[in-house]
């Protein structure tokens, strides 16, 4: 709110200030209210509220106002609000009713007075009118705003959709071609695999006559080598006529089946293994060693030994001195592993071979490396010999 000081004479007889600050100087100024009843903008309930004060100066002004009023042409007056008329806004909260300050004459202004820091005025509100704010009517009706602002930020968003649109739909036609192109290409790659495969395979299989090393396993499958017949069936290409031939067994297996022509025709014998020179020397040292009771040869015997081989079992019996029920050490002997045999002297088999390999048995010097503990002296040895 405008503190009282704040209001001039200027202000109180200018036509131009507006009703409600008219009021507020009238409440707030009481040495302004002469100029505020002299000012032609002075709205009649505002007037009417200053005679009821009954001060000389303002009596004086509203004479003098009546006179000119008579003397002037008449001049359509400016309409109060509708509803009760505004309260001017005070500071300080007297009651409605108070007591109207006593009158006393009006100082004179020339030009306005010499007003700065005067005491503050605790005016009341106007007597007989009801306290509120007025709501002022006096600046007419505010011109219309433009929508040329609006059109424009329309137009610019329009643009910018269709330009959006339009970037979308170049990105998707160009993926749309870069994906026919991929198609494309994998199309070409997959019909020049399929050339090259129908250039290899041929539109018939092939028959006998047409690979002479399939010519070989066909003619002994159909002399009874079944070992060929298998190496047939996995050797000729499917649907041929070398193909057919094996998986019948030469003519004497059902086809179809997955059974190989050396099980399917009982010929399931093992291949008896040939031993080297190196291989033999190692594994007679064993078996001489085992007949003489030492139970760590047995069991090395058992376990070096070709499958069902005659070293296996004699190794597996304990040198023919059971039926083959576990290690010879447990059941003859103490029961106590001696050991990787790290030195010269602690292997019959080791030792065998040593002295073939001394001897410039360079197999038995490959044996010996091979069979070795890690790190023994055996294998250091066998290494020098290398």
């Amino acid at each position: 709110m405008t503190q009282p000081e704040n209001y001039t004479a200027a202000q109180a007889s200018d036509p131009q200030t507006s009703g409600q600050t008219l009021a507020d100087i009238a409440a707030q100024r009481p040495d302004l209210r002469p100029a505020v009843a002299a000012n032609p903008s002075t709205y009649p309930a505002l007037l009417d509220w200053l005679k009821s004060l009954g001060e000389p100066a303002v009596d004086a002004a509203l004479a003098s106002r009546a006179q000119a009023t008579q003397v002037l042409p008449a001049q359509p007056a400016q309409p109060a609000p509708q509803g009760a008329p505004p309260a001017p806004s005070w500071a300080g909260g007297a009651p409605a009713g108070a007591p109207a300050p006593a009158a006393a004459p009006a100082p004179a202004y020339a030009g306005g007075p010499a007003y700065a820091g005067g005491p503050a005025y605790a005016g009341a509100p106007p007597q007989g009118m009801p306290p509120g704010g007025m709501t002022p009517g006096y600046a007419g009706v505010p011109p219309k705003k433009s929508n040329k602002t609006l059109w424009i930020v329309l137009t610019i968003i329009g643009v910018v959709l269709l330009l959006g649109v339009g970037a979308v739909l170049l990105i998707i036609n160009a993926a749309r071609n870069a994906v026919d192109d991929v198609n494309d290409d994998v199309s070409d790659i997959l019909d020049d695999a399929t050339d090259g495969l129908d250039d290899v395979t041929g539109d018939d299989p092939m028959s006998f006559g047409d690979d002479p090393e399939l010519d070989a396993l066909y003619t002994a499958c159909g002399e009874g080598d079944w070992q060929a017949c298998d190496d047939l069936y996995n050797s000729a290409p499917v649907d041929s006529e070398y193909f057919e031939f094996a998986d019948t067994c030469g003519g004497q297996w059902e086809a179809g089946t997955t059974t190989f022509c050396v099980e399917a025709m009982n010929d399931d014998e093992p291949v008896p293994t040939e031993l080297t020179n190196a291989e033999i020397i190692y594994l007679e040292a064993l078996k001489a060693a085992c007949a003489a009771e030492d139970w760590a040869a047995c069991d090395d015997l058992y376990l070096d030994s070709p499958v069902d081989s005659d070293y296996e079992t004699f190794g597996d019996t304990c040198g023919g001195r059971n039926e083959g029920a576990g290690y010879c050490i447990n059941e003859f002997g103490d029961g106590i592993d001696p050991g990787d045999p790290m030195t010269r002297g602690s292997s019959a088999g080791l030792d065998a071979l040593w002295i073939a390999c001394e001897g410039g048995d360079a197999e038995a010097c490959s044996l010996l490396y091979t069979e070795s503990p890690v790190d023994s002296e055996y294998e250091t040895f066998a290494e020098s010999r290398l």
